[in-house]
């Protein structure tokens, strides 16, 4: 806002425009991101597909099974961050495991012992490595072998993690938005070769949700599935819909 200033100076009339000191800063739009996770049975899940409802109606139904304990909150992450900007939030623990192995070696000197060794000795060495190759591993011979042995790693983040990148739509009151969330979780091990070459290798479950749209801000958006593996559905014994929902809402930063 600027006030027209007018000064009278031998005679002249001088205007101008000034700032007021007190002028508001425009202030900083912030995007907040709420992505929520919720699962049902799994017939009840088509059937809520069959109904046709709304992304709010459907959203709405989920909260009143929450208090009917008829469906269950899975996830829940927030994000805040200025509009245009990307940002990210994991909820994760760091796991760190071997991809690449050295392989197994025997010492170039059991020769030597087996020749030097007495008859007696030597049979009993023959008789250890025999037995050794035929057990889970050589390691387990008396006798200096090495096993397969990790040469390099890598870090996976186990748990759920949330980048989107947010803008105020042109249309007033909307929100436009990309975001990726990703869910790890650590299921178990498979064991990969035999005897020194023995490895145990991680197996991993993921699930991925990543998309670009416009949605209105405030009102919970409907943006997919993210349920668990076949495998994972049929250990529980419960077949299971995970609804994936983000709600952009644009507030207000710090003046």
């Amino acid at each position: 806002m600027n006030v027209k200033l007018f000064a009278v100076i031998s005679g002249v009339v001088i205007s101008g425009a000034m700032p007021l000191v007190a002028q508001e800063e425009e202030v900083p739009k912030l995007i907040q991101v709420v992505y929520e996770v919720f699962s049902l049975p799994e017939a009840e899940a088509a059937q809520s597909q069959r109904d046709s409802l709304t992304d709010r109606e459907l959203y709405a139904r989920m909260v009143t099974g929450l208090e009917k304990g008829e469906v269950k909150q899975e996830k829940l992450l927030a994000i805040r961050s200025l509009a245009g900007q990307k940002a990210t939030v994991d909820h994760v623990s760091e796991f760190m495991f071997p991809t690449q192995f050295e392989p197994p070696e025997l010492p170039n000197q059991l020769g030597g012992f087996l020749e030097q060794a007495g008859d007696q000795e030597s049979a009993d060495l023959a008789e250890s490595l025999a037995k050794a190759k035929k057990g889970a591993g050589w390691h387990e011979g008396n006798f200096p072998v090495t096993p397969a042995t990790p040469a390099a790693f890598v870090t996976a983040k186990l748990g759920d993690s949330l980048e989107v990148e947010a803008a105020l739509g042109t249309e007033a009151g909307f929100v436009s938005l990309s975001f990726a969330a990703t869910h790890l979780a650590l299921k178990g091990s498979d064991l990969w070769g035999q005897g020194l070459s023995e490895a145990n290798m991680p197996r991993f479950e993921e699930q991925k949700l990543q998309s670009s749209f416009t949605l209105k801000g405030g009102d919970p958006s409907l943006i997919g599935t993210v349920s668990p593996s076949p495998a994972t559905r049929k250990k529980d014994g419960v077949a299971r819909v995970w609804f994936a929902f983000v709600t952009a809402s644009v507030v207000e930063g710090p003046k």
